[in-house]
């Protein structure tokens, strides 16, 4: 269950990413650097790794986006995903 409810999370996410794509004008960053809605500042993200440690499924999917996208660093996103999967 928590698996499926972990895939559904990041399809959500994904198709909330591109919605910007799919109705122009309604992006609420910069179409330029898309990676920048998922950017975490470092106390943010210091939050959000405590969070996803204690199992918050909605934390790992933050991180995962924010190294997938922001950081780009796939090892870190990958283990995130793992992590969730889990």
């Amino acid at each position: 269950m928590r698996a499926i409810f972990f895939a559904m999370l990041c399809v959500f996410s994904i198709m909330d990413a591109s919605a910007g794509a799919l109705n122009p004008g309604t992006e609420k960053v910069d179409s330029g650097n898309p990676g920048r809605r998922f950017y975490l500042d470092e106390k943010k993200l210091q939050k959000t790794v405590a969070s996803a440690k204690s199992g918050n499924l909605s934390a790992i999917s933050k991180l995962a986006n924010h190294y997938q996208w922001a950081v780009s660093d796939q090892v870190q996103a990958i283990y995130w995903l793992r992590k969730g999967r889990n």
